[in-house]
């Protein structure tokens, strides 16, 4: 692991509608919180969308391909909270396909749930500044996906991410340390929920390939075995993201 657990560590969510802090739970979620971190340093979520927004619910993100439907190229084991109706105002938890199937998909709870919803979710968080940030993020006009009211309209998102380590900044991971720590967990989309029943069935995650139209993915391929396939897919989003989607959050 990256993280050391007698350490508190802070991320500051940088959105296009101001920063979210949270105090990050490695004592809930260590797993959640080592894979967090390590993304995060490597410059994963930057330029990335919030694809799922529901007012009373959540904000869901950390998908690079912003579909719903990406993953960092691996999966770790569930941690499971034990309270009861823990998914609270300002939790930050870990989407996921079924059991055992986190990657880097994340969602933050706007409003407080109610005791029936399923503690399915990895709780690795929690907001300490920035309610008022959420609370304009779910407030955006939203069309239909999937069946649900949760596209946002207009574009809101994750300009950048970054981790302190008791109180102290930590740097970027970049090249093969990138990859390294990237894949460190041992083994992404959020609960789909029906507002009426507080139901819960997961969205599919899946990684998408960069597209082979990409003018940036012919430069990156050289890099291809320095870095490991982790390091490679967080690189080649990057430049992704930022020659597609950085100018539609502005």
């Amino acid at each position: 692991m990256v993280i050391d657990q007698a350490k508190t560590y802070i991320a500051t969510i940088e959105t296009n509608r101001g920063p979210i802090v949270i105090e990050l739970a490695d004592d809930e979620g260590p797993l959640a919180v080592n894979s967090f971190v390590c993304l995060a340093r490597a410059g994963y979520y930057d330029f990335t969308l919030f694809h799922r927004v529901m007012n009373g619910f959540m904000i869901q993100g950390g998908d690079p391909t912003g579909t719903g439907t990406g993953g960092p190229g691996y999966q770790f084991e569930d941690e499971l909270p034990s309270d009861e109706a823990p998914y609270a105002r300002g939790t930050l938890a870990m989407a996921n396909a079924g059991p055992n199937t986190n990657g880097s998909q994340f969602f933050i709870v706007h409003q407080d749930q109610p005791a029936q919803f399923p503690a399915n979710y990895a709780i690795f968080g929690r907001v300490t500044e920035g309610l008022e940030v959420l609370d304009a993020l779910v407030t955006v006009p939203v069309i239909d996906q999937r069946g649900e009211l949760s596209d946002p309209i207009p574009t809101v998102g994750i300009q950048s991410i970054t981790i302190e380590e008791d109180g102290q900044p930590m740097g970027n991971l970049e090249g093969g340390d990138s990859a390294a720590t990237l894949a460190s967990p041992t083994a992404g989309s959020t609960p789909a929920v029906d507002q009426a029943a507080t139901s819960a069935a997961a969205l599919t995650q899946e990684p998408e390939p960069v597209a082979e139209g990409d003018d940036d993915g012919a430069n990156v391929l050289w890099i291809a075995g320095s870095l490991g396939i982790v390091g490679l897919a967080v690189l080649a989003f990057g430049l992704y993201r930022r020659s597609h989607v950085a100018g539609s959050m502005d």
